[in-house]
């Protein structure tokens, strides 16, 4: 069984960023799809001698530049809401949920009483 390397621990071999030896596997035409992909120890060796005919090769790998977040926009502050009908619902809801609820109860009752009644 071929032994396989990462992408990533090529790259650290070699001293090239991430995306440096990813572009490198990729212009090889081998099918790597991130850092973190398998490639054989044969392709492997490719994109060594490669990176050697390109004088790619470091001592030291550099940092991998960290992505730039953008900024958050400023929020405007908040203007005053005027009450609306739905505030006023809101506020009257739980005094009408208790005999709605009950009203639906009772009928449900009702609705079973007559269904399991037997018939004479």
């Amino acid at each position: 069984m071929a032994k396989k390397i990462r992408v990533y621990e090529l790259a650290r071999e070699l001293g090239l960023t991430n995306k440096e030896a990813l572009d490198l596997c990729i212009d090889l035409g081998i099918g790597v799809k991130s850092h973190s992909s398998s490639i054989e120890d044969a392709q492997a060796d490719r994109v060594r001698r490669k990176a050697d005919q390109l004088g790619l090769r470091r001592e030291v790998q550099p940092e991998e530049p960290e992505p730039t977040k953008p900024a958050r926009p400023v929020k405007a502050a908040a203007k005053p809401v005027e009450p609306s009908a739905s505030v006023s619902f809101q506020r009257w809801f739980p005094f009408l949920a208790f005999p709605l609820g009950a009203i639906l109860l009772v009928g449900a009752w009702w609705f079973h009483k007559d269904v399991n009644r037997k018939r004479t």
